[in-house]
């Protein structure tokens, strides 16, 4: 079947596999099970995954990198890690050509493209695109705030929050407008500044870039609104 492409064993979220083994695997994601439990109170989804485990117990690392001083339990850790020196970026996002690292931190960009969200939380009805957003997330039901600023001492349920608030001890603005220049604490106080300065004169809606809203204002050209382009010279002439 991988020589056909046939993925017949099809899982409910979507995703779909060449052999049933390879679902069952995958679902283990939704369903939490992890039948391989460790003598430190770990346990994991899959045998092999565990043995890797093991390895950080006993203290073998036998992948040396060919750059630096670092070794690695596995031959995929060390993979990845020599890229950082060699610069390669393997994996090719189709939809905006971005290129990653890991086949992982490509599959969660991609689900920045589409409304895909498998993870669901169990005490609301709110879903998320990732594991670590839903686990962050489910911080706020139980009140654990394990995000720890080095500087004060305050404490956040999520590690974005605490990325923010470390911005007010640095002075940092990171987030700029490409439109007027001005500096932002959030790309949201930043993405409404831009708004402010691209906004349709069709039917009102904002948007963070020119280019977006070009791309936007040919859709009413599409629509036969041609004829408010009148209406545009006279405004932009004024």
């Amino acid at each position: 079947m991988k020589h056909t492409g046939e993925r017949p064993f099809a899982c409910e979220c979507g995703k779909s596999f060449t052999h049933v083994w390879l679902l069952n695997k995958h679902q283990q994601i939704h369903t939490r099970e992890r039948p391989y439990p460790a003598e430190c109170g770990k346990s994991f989804t899959q045998l092999q995954i565990l043995n890797r485990h093991l390895l950080t117990h006993n203290g073998q690392r036998p992948f040396q990198c060919s750059y630096c001083e670092k070794s690695f339990t596995q031959l995929a850790s060390l993979t990845r890690h020599e890229r950082i020196h060699t610069g390669e970026r393997p994996y090719l996002c189709t939809t905006c050509d971005k290129t990653f690292l890991t086949h992982g931190e490509l599959s969660r960009h991609q689900r920045s493209h589409s409304n895909f969200r498998p993870f669901s939380c169990s005490q609301c009805p709110k879903s998320f695109k990732t594991k670590r957003a839903q686990s962050e997330h489910l911080n706020t039901h139980t009140g654990e705030r394990p995000f720890a600023c080095t500087r004060c001492g305050k404490r956040f349920a999520k590690s974005t929050s605490l990325v923010r608030h470390n911005l007010t001890h640095t002075g940092e603005r990171p987030h700029q407008c490409s439109q007027c220049g001005k500096t932002f604490l959030t790309s949201g106080e930043r993405f409404r500044c831009s708004s402010d300065l691209n906004i349709c004169l069709f039917c009102k809606k904002s948007f963070s870039t020119s280019t977006r809203l070009k791309r936007h204002m040919r859709t009413h050209m599409e629509k036969g609104s041609r004829s408010k382009m009148e209406v545009i010279r006279e405004k932009t002439s004024k």
